[in-house]
């Protein structure tokens, strides 16, 4: 690749994520130096010669395997200022241009097919966080509450297309701690990523079914998809299962977003976004010449709005390209309930 072209990237470093007023101060902090560092390390980097910017990447990207390696384990959940934090340290100690590049190679190599064997790095969509954790299961458990669900009669929510279930153990783990019994959280997957990207099984425990047999075997009242496959709709199944109540899409929505949690009138228009990369059109009430009169959920009677309340502390792979936008970030979790 030609080295002015990859400098190219990162020119609007410095104007990064200035307007998120929603978010931690720590976190803030570091994405701002993230921003600065990277303006610095887009000029020193200008001219460099393509085999210099390879053996920086390959370096960069060891290193931030090395300082990541536990976020992909039961034992630890990082919070979202951990995740910035590592990506900081590399770009000090390697002096690597672009974040946003650092970002994708740390998120997609488990996209990569190893020749000859299995691949024991997981391709990364959203990071799962002690922030976001919280406020899924908090939100979870307050309609389980509603629900009337006890410890005797939990409430039961399955996940499909769980991957390697990471998201689900530490959100059942939260749950346990914090309202011991009243909720059950099912991970489900096909397996068939296990075979397609020659992934190794995870850590974390799957039940190996795809959605439609996960659906009839557990009758949730809550079904959770992350990044549901492009170009692939279940949710005409979710919504056809008389025990479902809510379903909850999480991906990047289709545009930039900027949040401001205080405003709801701005996520009710973030809401009439899709989600980039999964599901079809009508998933999200669209058809090829924009929004559809009645929207197939809707004719199904459910309606569609945005979780601020999740959204604002998601992080997913296609987050730190933001860097080179003026706009604030792209996570979104959608919430389909049936009236």
């Amino acid at each position: 690749m030609d080295a002015k072209i990859i400098s190219c990237y990162g020119r609007n470093f410095g104007s990064a994520y200035l307007k998120n007023e929603d978010l931690d101060q720590p976190f803030e902090q570091s994405k701002l130096q993230l921003a600065q560092l990277g303006a610095q390390n887009t000029e020193k980097w200008y001219k460099c010669e393509p085999d210099t910017w390879r053996k920086i990447e390959s370096d960069a990207q060891r290193m931030i395997n090395e300082k990541t390696k536990n976020f992909r384990t039961a034992a630890y959940l990082p919070s979202k200022y951990e995740v910035l934090k590592a990506f900081e340290d590399v770009l000090h100690a390697t002096g690597i241009p672009l974040a946003h590049e650092l970002w994708d190679l740390y998120c997609m190599q488990g996209d990569l097919v190893g020749a000859g064997r299995l691949n024991d790095i997981w391709p990364t969509y959203e990071f799962v966080t002690v922030e976001m954790v919280a406020a899924l299961g908090d939100y979870i458990a307050g309609k389980a509450q509603i629900s009337g669900n006890t410890a005797q009669n939990p409430f039961v929510v399955l996940e499909v297309g769980a991957g390697m279930g990471q998201l689900s153990y530490f959100v059942q783990k939260y749950l346990n701690d914090k309202y011991p019994g009243l909720v059950r959280v099912i991970p489900t997957d096909s397996g068939t990523i296990l075979t397609d990207k020659h992934l190794a099984p995870g850590p974390f425990p799957v039940e190996t079914k795809d959605y439609q047999e996960a659906l009839s075997v557990h009758s949730p009242k809550m079904v959770i998809c992350s990044w549901m496959p492009y170009g692939e709709d279940w949710t005409p199944y979710f919504r056809r299962n008389p025990n479902v109540q809510e379903y909850l899409l999480l991906g990047p929505a289709d545009e930039w977003i900027e949040y401001s949690p205080e405003d709801q009138k701005q996520w009710e228009e973030a809401g009439r976004l899709v989600l980039s990369v999964c599901g079809k059109l009508e998933t999200f009430g669209l058809g090829e010449d924009g929004p559809v009169a009645v929207p197939a959920y809707s004719q199904d009677g459910f309606d569609m709005r945005v979780l601020p309340q999740i959204s604002r502390h998601q992080l997913n792979r296609m987050d730190f390209r933001v860097l080179n936008s003026d706009q604030a970030r792209r996570s979104v979790t959608l919430s389909f309930t049936r009236r």
